[in-house]
């Protein structure tokens, strides 16, 4: 029996008292269920961070500068936003999962805290003042506030704008970057959707680094030349700073122990055929 609850309270409340078995929570409601007894399957499936979309400085020149870009990057204490934001998760530079061929462990912490480097590199950029960043405002309130206070420590001024659309607008290429949390695919669907023409890079950046590996992709469609080509790809992206991942975070499954779960990997929810008695 399947139930449609959007709120998530509403799904904690209903594994608690047993009216479901299992349930998706958050970093809010997923302590609460862990403290009365309940499992909690820790699955990552999602990076959250920010998106830079303006890579040519169309909207906001001071985002054309690779530098600026990277001074991004290190403005941001990624371990301390973690720990104050989430309910678990994993530091991260790059929008490639570990279960991708392009992944690089070293990526990780390719961009360690250092806000005087940030301040160093945008004022190599031709932006020692600092410039202001336009943001949708993110459904975090308190990830909100800590990543405006790293920002504005380097000089970076934040401008959130509230947009009950942000979603379709920042798709349709409205803003020039935005806070989001992204499913962590295969190394095709990771590329496909937000490198290539796909629907988060709605301002259609490129460079010959992406353009080669396509093509080489597309002459060699084996897995051993994608992972290489996919690789490259990854290289580029973080050293030229196209996202700011923050972390991945894992998605939070709980469950009785009515019943056994075994995670699915790069799905949120396990296919029906994960889930058994438990005995219980």
């Amino acid at each position: 029996t399947f139930k449609i609850m959007t709120d998530t309270t509403a799904r904690m409340n209903a594994v608690l008292s047993g009216q479901v078995d299992v349930t998706l929570l958050d970093a809010k409601t997923a302590p609460t269920a862990k403290s009365r007894g309940f499992t909690i399957n820790q699955n990552y499936v999602d990076w959250k961070g920010l998106l830079i979309l303006d890579r040519t400085g169309s909207k906001n020149p001071a985002l054309g500068k690779t530098e600026v870009r990277q001074a991004i990057a290190f403005a941001i204490d990624r371990q301390a936003l973690l720990k104050a934001v989430e309910f678990g998760g994993e530091v991260t530079n790059q929008v490639f999962g570990k279960a991708t061929g392009a992944y690089n462990k070293s990526f990780d912490s390719y961009y360690s805290y250092n806000p005087t480097k940030a301040k160093q590199l945008l004022a190599s950029a031709g932006y020692a003042n600092g410039f202001t960043l336009e943001l949708p405002t993110w459904v975090e309130p308190n990830l909100n506030a800590l990543l405006e206070g790293y920002l504005n420590a380097v000089g970076i001024k934040v401008k959130w704008v509230s947009d009950t659309n942000w979603y379709a607008n920042s798709r349709s290429g409205k803003y020039e970057a935005l806070v989001m949390q992204i499913f962590q695919g295969t190394d095709l669907v990771t590329t496909n959707t937000l490198v290539n023409q796909g629907a988060w890079n709605p301002l259609r950046s490129t460079s010959p680094v992406i353009t080669a590996a396509n093509d080489a992709i597309a002459l060699n469609p084996t897995a051993a030349n994608i992972k290489n080509q996919t690789a490259k790809v990854n290289d580029f992206l973080v050293k030229d700073a196209w996202f700011v991942p923050f972390y991945r975070i894992p998605q939070l499954l709980a469950h009785s122990n009515r019943i056994k779960v075994v995670a699915q990997p790069q799905n949120a929810m396990p296919y029906i055929y994960n889930y058994s008695p438990s005995g219980k």
